[in-house]
This record gives structure tokens, sequence and C-alpha cells, in this order.
């Protein structure tokens, strides 16, 4: 599934209709971690509509492109906060005011430790449910009605749960890995082309 156009420019000249943030901490260190799927997945996304994410804005490496729901009148942005984690929000918040968004079309991808490894849940407003990303998110927009794509690495079998994020994934997992990926950004282009609701109807509980 993808939404490349030939010959598009770097920067569409159409107003942002949704910012799809990636969640995940900046520095090869944690590249391959299990708190950097959310990177991982908007990394394909950008990959797929032929875009790179290259540019800085709000404290976030961002790229833009056309919006695949509407392609000739809107675009979306792509985002990863290069904040760290637990001060994520700023970015979030810093690119809905220059773009005039509400948290309704700021998306976000992440981590979850609370799905089984390789599941993908969707829903469209709720808690941070201990993700610190996610709440600091949720405390800069001042609101919990944000979007989410929430990618499963399940609890540690042992051991601190900060410890199992910032951890490589096991010789198991990294198998896994790359089809985890295409599902989240199948999730994410769905969302796009035919609405978050429709895409959750889709993906809710399918596993890669």
């Amino acid at each position: 599934m993808s939404f490349r156009r030939r010959g598009q420019p770097k920067a569409p000249d159409t107003p942002v209709q949704t910012i799809v943030i990636g969640l995940g901490n900046p520095g090869p260190e944690y590249r391959d971690t299990r708190h950097n799927l959310g990177f991982m997945v908007v990394d394909e996304v950008a990959r797929r509509s032929g875009v790179r994410l290259s540019r800085h804005e709000a404290g976030a490496l961002i790229a833009q492109a056309p919006h695949p729901g509407s392609p000739e009148t809107a675009s979306v942005l792509l985002a990863e906060p290069q904040t760290f984690m637990n001060l994520s929000g700023r970015s979030a918040a810093g690119l809905a005011r220059k773009h005039n968004l509400g948290p309704d079309s700021v998306w976000l991808v992440y981590d979850e430790m609370d799905l089984d490894f390789g599941r993908v849940r969707m829903r469209l407003s709720g808690s941070a449910g201990g993700h610190n990303g996610v709440r600091s998110v949720v405390q800069e927009l001042g609101s919990t009605d944000v979007p989410r794509v929430r990618l499963g690495v399940g609890h540690p079998e042992e051991g601190d749960a900060v410890d199992h994020l910032l951890d490589a994934f096991s010789r198991d997992e990294r198998e896994r890995v790359p089809a985890l990926i295409q599902l989240g950004a199948d999730a994410v282009i769905e969302a796009l082309q035919e609405g978050f609701e429709i895409a959750m109807n889709r993906f809710n509980g399918r596993t890669a």
C-alpha cells in the first residue's frame, strides 16, 4: 500500500490536514530498540510516499507529502520529535500550532507494552496508559482526543520495563519486526485514505 506520486514536489503547496507523529528517541543507540517502533513505521510511510524526513520544525524531523485522501488539496506532515520520548509533546504542540490543527488531527504511532508483540491496535482517544511519550503529548495538547496507532511489544518476562523498551529486539522479535513495520504503515496509510474509524475496523487485532 503506497501513495507515492511521480514528480512529487519536496514540499506540497497545500495546507497540512493531518500530522502523523512517530514517537521514539533520537540517536544511534536507540535506533533498533522497541521504544523506537514509532519512528520505524513513520520512516516506512515516508519511504512509500517518496519523501525523506530531513527538514526540522518545532524540534522534530519532518517531511511533507500529498495527503492520500485528498492529494490535490491537502498534505500530510510526517514527524519524529527529536526531544527524547518524555518531551514529545513539545514538538506535537508546536507542529499543531504552526499548522492550526486540533488534537484530533495529530496522530501518534508508538510502541505499546499492553499488547502482545506484533499486534496492532488503533484508538481515536484515550489516556496515556503509562506511556510517557503519549502522556507528554496529551498534556501539551490539553486533550486525550488524539488518534493513535499502537504497536505491541509485550511486557518483559522478567526485569525492568524501561530496560525492556530500551533494549534491542530479541532474535525471535527481529524476524517479525519488518512485518510489524509494514502492518503499522499499512494501518496509517489506510486511515489517511479511508478514514481512521474504517482503518480501526480493518486493522484492530491484526498481528504481524
